[in-house]
C-alpha cells in the first residue's frame, strides 16, 4: 500500500509541475492581451485602422490560447491543486478560468465586428475607387498593402496608390515613394522614390519632406546635398514633425549642411524628445550625460534614457544599465543594471551581453 501511495504522490507532483507551467504560460498570454490596446478608427488608415484590425485579432488569439492552456490543466491534470481551484472557481491569485473565457469571447466578438467593418470599408472604397475617387483609391491601396480585410497584394496596392498619386493625392504619393524605396513588390528604384517623395513634399506632406531630406543626405536617388537635406528637414520640422526635428538636430550637432551649433541641436532634440521620439530621448540623455551643450546632469540623463529605454531603444537600455551599475544619476543597483542590459542584449547589443557576463561572474 505504501508503494502505491508513493507512486500516487509522485504522479500528483508531476501533474502539479505540468499544471504550474501551463498556468504561467496562460498568465503571460493574458498579460500580452491586456497590453494590446485598440486604437480608435481615424486616419491615416494604414497606421491606425489596419493596426486596430490586426490588434483585435491578436488579442482574441492570445486569450483563446490562454483558455486552451487552462482547459488543458483541468482536462489532463485534474489532480493538481490548480485544476481543483480552476474547476471550483476559486481565486488563483491572478486569473480564473471563467474570467479568461469571458474575456476571450468578448475579444473574439470585437475582432469579428472589426473584421465586418473592414470588409464594409473595403467594399465602399472599392466602389468609389473604380469611379475615380482619389481618397478611396488611396484607402484601397492601403488596405491591400496592410492586408486589412483582404490578403496582402503588393501589385494591387501599387495600382491603386498610383491612380491616387497621379491625381495629386499627397499621402498616396508618399506611400508610392516608400514602395519604390523599399522594393515592396517592385524592384527598388531610388530615382522613382525621390520623384514621388518630391511631389508629396512640395505639397507640404511632412513625412515626404523628411524622407526626401534623408535621400539628399545619403545621396540616394539624387546627388548628395547636405544643404538640400537641411532645407527639407527644416520644412517638416517647422510643421512640428518629431523625426524631422531629430534629423535637423543631428545636422546641427555634426555641422553638416549648417554651422555646428550644439544649442540648436539641444533645442530640436528636446522638442522631439518631448513628443516621445525615442531616438531624440536617447540623444538628449547623452547630452546631459556628457555635458554636451548643456551642464552635465546625470539624473537628467537617466530620466531621458529611461523614457527611451521603456520604448525599446537598445542604446538607451544599455546606457541606463550602465547608470545603475555605476550608481550615477540613480541609486546603484545591480539587479536594475542586469534588467536593462538583458533587454538590450535581447536586441543584439553585444556590449550589453558582455556586461551581463561580467556581472554574473562577480
Amino acid at each position: 500500500m505504501a508503494g502505491w501511495v508513493t507512486l500516487g504522490m509522485g504522479r500528483i507532483e508531476e501533474d502539479t509541475a505540468a499544471a504550474n507551467k501551463l498556468f504561467v504560460e496562460a498568465v503571460k498570454l493574458v498579460k500580452r492581451a491586456k497590453k494590446l490596446k485598440l486604437p480608435e478608427y481615424q486616419r491615416p488608415l494604414i497606421s491606425l485602422t489596419a493596426q486596430r484590425y490586426e490588434t483585435s485579432e491578436a488579442k482574441a488569439d492570445a486569450l483563446e490560447e490562454a483558455v486552451a492552456k487552462l482547459n488543458e490543466i483541468v482536462g489532463d491534470y485534474p489532480s493538481s491543486y490548480l485544476a481543483v481551484k480552476l474547476i471550483s472557481g476559486q481565486d488563483t491569485g491572478s486569473i480564473s478560468l471563467e474570467g479568461v473565457r469571458s474575456a476571450a469571447m468578448r475579444a473574439r466578438e470585437e475582432a469579428e465586428t472589426d473584421r465586418e467593418k473592414a470588409e464594409q470599408r473595403f467594399e465602399k472604397y472599392h466602389k468609389a475607387a473604380e469611379q475615380g475617387d482619389a481618397e478611396a483609391q488611396f484607402n484601397l491601396g492601403a488596405m491591400y498593402r496592410s492586408g486589412e480585410a483582404v490578403s496582402v497584394n503588393a501589385a494591387e496596392a501599387l495600382k491603386w496608390y498610383s491612380k491616387a498619386a497621379e491625381q495629386g493625392h499627397a499621402e498616396a504619393q508618399f506611400n508610392l515613394g516608400k514602395i519604390y524605396d523599399n522594393g515592396e513588390g517592385v524592384p527598388e528604384n531610388d530615382a522613382e522614390a525621390v520623384k514621388w517623395y518630391c511631389m508629396a513634399a512640395e505639397q507640404g506632406y511632412v513625412r515626404a519632406q523628411t524622407s526626401l531630406g534623408a535621400m539628399y543626405y545619403d545621396g540616394t536617388g539624387v546627388p548628395e546635398n547636405r544643404a538640400e537635406a537641411v532645407k527639407w528637414f527644416r520644412k517638416a520640422s517647422e510643421q512640428g514633425y518629431a523625426e524631422a526635428r531629430f534629423m535637423l538636430g543631428f545636422m546641427y550637432a555634426q555641422g553638416k549642411g549648417v554651422p555646428e551649433d550644439d544649442a540648436e541641436a539641444l533645442k530640436l532634440w528636446r522638442k522631439a524628445a518631448e513628443q516621445g521620439l525615442a531616438e531624440a530621448q536617447y540623444k538628449l540623455g547623452a547630452m546631459y550625460d556628457l555635458g554636451w551643450g548643456v551642464p552635465e546632469d546625470k539624473a537628467e540623463a537617466a530620466k531621458w534614457w529611461r523614457k527611451a529605454a521603456e520604448q525599446g531603444n537598445a542604446q538607451a537600455q544599455f546606457s541606463l544599465g550602465e547608470m545603475y551599475a555605476d550608481g550615477k544619476g540613480v541609486p546603484q543597483n545591480d539587479t536594475e543594471a542586469a534588467k536593462w542590459w538583458r533587454k538590450a542584449a535581447e536586441q543584439g547589443d553585444e556590449e550589453a551581453k558582455e556586461r551581463l557576463k561580467e556581472l554574473e561572474a562577480k
